[in-house]
């Protein structure tokens, strides 16, 4: 989790938008990125790795060094899916971050510039960035999303994939998101080359 003083200067919320949930057509990315994620993993699965591991062949005609690729290809396998899925979930789950409702945050249209406040994003006129929707200061980097209806702390995108904001706490997650699925995605389509050349060397179904 990031550390220093931005985090005990805005603590991770304990709870979501109440108003995230209302709209149920908009878990359908999810849903889809969800089923794209277990329809790779059964076919993977099944096409490429159970053939070479050769589980129902006689002992006299397994061939060991397939069978020792399949192994080490399932065992990464297995690790790189299970860290993309784990980090999906916390992205969707994890909220980015919000200003939090304490004294100091919340707009005061007289309270004027405060010199002390820890921003130095600020206005032309040298005032501070507030929101006009939720009547709060914005610390730096952070913007009003209007599909979570809520300001991000140090927002950088709202993703429809995750149905949340790429945000604060949850950064990491979306970032590991991307390493995990680039290394699923590699690993996938040139482990996959032997099952293809084989089927297509021998005429054989693809199953």
């Amino acid at each position: 989790m990031p550390d220093g003083p931005y985090e005990t200067e805005y603590p991770m919320p304990l709870r979501q938008p109440s108003n995230r949930w209302g709209d149920l057509p908009k878990m359908l990315p999810v849903l889809f990125v969800l089923g794209t994620i277990s329809g790779l993993y059964f076919i993977y699965t099944f096409c490429h790795l159970l053939p070479m591991l050769q589980l129902m062949a006689e002992s006299a005609q397994v061939d060991m060094d397939m069978k020792n690729r399949g192994t080490n290809q399932a065992i990464a396998f297995n690790i790189i899916t299970f860290m993309l899925v784990l980090c999906y979930v916390r992205c969707v789950l994890v909220h980015p971050g919000e200003v939090p409702d304490i004294k100091g945050w919340l707009y005061d249209p007289k309270g004027g510039v405060d010199p002390n406040a820890p921003v130095q994003e600020t206005k032309k006129d040298g005032q501070r960035r507030h929101c006009k929707w939720c009547s709060k200061y914005k610390p730096d980097r952070c913007h009003h999303c209007r599909v979570c209806r809520s300001c991000i702390l140090k927002m950088d995108h709202h993703c429809p994939w995750i149905y949340n904001c790429v945000g604060f706490w949850n950064y990491k997650f979306f970032f590991l998101l991307l390493f995990y699925t680039v290394l699923d995605c590699h690993l996938i389509f040139w482990s996959s080359l032997e099952s293809v050349m084989r089927v297509m060397d021998e005429d054989e179904e693809f199953e």
